[in-house]
């Protein structure tokens, strides 16, 4: 690989470098450069901070620019401990690196005034709670808003990889969540916070009430299950 090749240095110091970057405990703040990506080699000497610690699945969450978090893995982060060309004096810095963290970080906040009016509605343009990142508002699907929202990420390489059934106070939901193919992609999702759940990518919460006459506690479609109908005949 590009990152294992010799530059002037032998294989056994860049190993030992390695081994010791990844050694190294990835905090919430911490200042790193994204390296050796290869779907997404746009990012490639990025520097940002780290906004969500590793999870399961080894990926860290990486605040690099306003409102854009990657979800890296750990080899391809590098530890930052010097300054690079162009920045300010090591006090200065500090002092600006922590105002920009502060003001670009995208803190997920729960709203629980959100789901309590969500909840509370029976009107059915209200069906699909979701969250509208270019406006960075969230907003709901009616029934053929939603289809059509699911074919869209279809389209565009987002599938479904999850339907899991949620509940608030009576009524019953499923909250579909989705992922770009391309794991760098995949940022922190702000409708799952809301339901409680920690998921990079994209998801939805829906209610569990018929997709032709709205009536509550229809079955989900056994295909799918992204979907629901209260008879053979809806």
């Amino acid at each position: 690989p590009d990152r294992f090749s010799n530059h002037g240095f032998s294989l056994t110091s860049t190993m030992a470098s390695m081994i010791e970057d990844l050694s190294e405990s990835l905090e919430r703040g911490t200042r790193v450069r994204v390296v050796g990506l290869v779907k997404a080699a746009q990012h490639n000497g990025k520097i940002g901070r780290v906004a969500k610690p590793a999870g399961p699945d080894g990926r860290v969450g990486v605040q690099i620019g306003k409102g854009q978090v990657l979800a890296v893995k750990r080899l391809n982060l590098e530890v930052v401990k010097a300054a690079v060309k162009g920045e300010c004096s090591e006090p200065a810095k500090k002092k600006q690196d922590v105002k920009e963290f502060e003001e670009n970080t995208r803190t997920l906040k729960r709203v629980n005034q959100l789901m309590v009016e969500f909840d509370g509605s029976r009107d059915p343009d209200l069906l699909a709670l979701y969250y509208h990142y270019k406006d960075k508002a969230f907003d709901c699907f009616n029934v053929m808003e939603y289809t059509q929202q699911m074919e869209r990420y279809y389209a565009n390489g987002i599938t479904v990889i999850a339907v899991v059934p949620r509940r608030i106070k009576d009524n019953e939901y499923f909250l579909v969540c989705l992922q770009n193919k391309i794991a760098e992609r995949n940022t922190l999702c702000e409708v799952a916070f809301q339901c409680m759940r920690q998921f990079a990518g994209i998801s939805m919460l829906v209610k569990r009430v018929c997709f032709v006459c709205n009536k509550p506690g229809a079955a989900q479609c056994k295909k799918c299950h992204c979907a629901c109908f209260c008879s053979p005949e809806c």
